[in-house]
């Protein structure tokens, strides 16, 4: 890849729909790292622009500087890409980690490694979007928003190993809302059996409503006579869109 056979301390990146808008940005990222040894990188505020409505908005705006850890990426990763610059210290694990689960899993890693720093004050980077983009919720059916939240869980749990179990709670907290999400999404493609198979394995904990918890609870106690049944479904439909997944990043 062309980060093995990069030479410099560091390494920054720019998307092709991306485009940098502050010559002096890396120069104020790099003085960050030098400082501060600990932290594996440093990442920026950014604007992103619709280009389909000329809308300017910027990325992030409560979001303070601060130290983040790898469960500021559970359920989406808060910067875009182009903002980062990171250690040139890569090992092969974490190239195949971007090669095969993208971006924001790749910092998550890396923010594990030594944590990474996000400087609000620093807007590196305009970051072009639209509605009709392949990464548009508008452009996605539910069946590729379904296959899309597999991936995150399948992602969160092999992290949880990488990690020795240090962020389990925060990512069964990600992952049971991923689950009534795609629950939902069932529900609504009127897939019933596919829905149940969901719900049964979501934790109701995450909800806020003592109603809807007694509602759950409820209806997964009557679906328990069919334990092995759900449990396989769910395993199939889990490894299926896994299987698929890992054929179409072969097949780039």
């Amino acid at each position: 890849s062309a980060w093995e056979k990069c030479t410099g301390k560091y390494i920054a990146c720019c998307a092709g729909d991306d485009v940098w808008i502050d010559s002096k940005h890396l120069m104020k990222q790099v003085e960050i790292l030098e400082k501060n040894k600990q932290y594996s990188f440093v990442a920026t505020n950014a604007i992103v622009w619709n280009i389909q409505t000329n809308e300017h908005i910027l990325k992030d705006k409560a979001l303070k500087s601060r130290v983040l850890s790898p469960s500021d990426y559970l359920v989406a990763g808060k910067m875009v890409g182009s903002t980062y610059v990171w250690r040139n210290n890569l090992s092969q694990e974490l190239i195949d980690i971007y090669k095969n689960h993208g971006d924001t899993r790749f910092f998550m890693y890396l923010a594990q490694q030594g944590g990474g720093y996000y400087n609000s004050n620093v807007i590196s980077t305009l970051y072009r979007y639209s509605d009709s983009g392949n990464f548009s919720k508008a452009n996605n059916s539910n069946k590729k928003i379904i296959k899309n939240y597999i991936n995150k869980i399948y992602k969160n749990n092999k992290f949880d190993k990488y990690s020795n179990g240090n962020y389990s709670q925060d990512i069964k907290n990600a992952n049971d809302s991923l689950i009534k999400e795609i629950s939902i999404k069932y529900l609504k493609m009127g897939n019933f059996f596919n829905f149940l198979t969901f719900l049964y394995h979501f934790d109701h904990n995450v909800l806020k409503s003592n109603t809807k918890k007694l509602a759950i609870t409820i209806l997964k106690l009557s679906l328990s006579v069919f334990d092995k049944f759900f449990v396989k479904k769910y395993k199939n439909i889990f490894e299926k869109n896994i299987i698929e997944t890992k054929n179409q990043i072969k097949s780039i």
